[in-house]
């Protein structure tokens, strides 16, 4: 019985992205880049336009404004106010 032509397709696929994962570990960077647009010139399994059904969401949706109800980032401890620095560095002095 004979294997399905797909499964082929698929083990050259591993094998040729099994010599692009050795190549980046060697750090051979330029041979990946080229190694990829080769890929993906050789299977063109992935270069369909994607197409978005535009969604209608109601005018009341709770997505809108979503943006301005993102919490803001916690401050990191090097941003530390002008006054507890000068009053570090005044104990710093003594």
């Amino acid at each position: 019985m004979k294997p399905p032509a797909s499964s082929g397709l698929t083990q050259s696929k591993v094998q040729y992205q099994a010599m692009m994962v050795q190549l980046f570990i060697q750090r051979r960077f330029q041979h990946v880049v080229m190694s990829a647009r080769f890929y993906n010139i050789i299977y063109r399994d992935g270069d369909q336009a994607m197409r978005i059904k535009k969604a209608q969401t109601p005018k009341n949706s709770s997505l809108r404004g979503s943006a301005s109800t993102q919490p803001s980032p916690p401050r990191c401890r090097s941003q530390r106010s002008h006054s507890q620095v000068s009053n570090t560095h005044q104990r710093l002095r003594k």
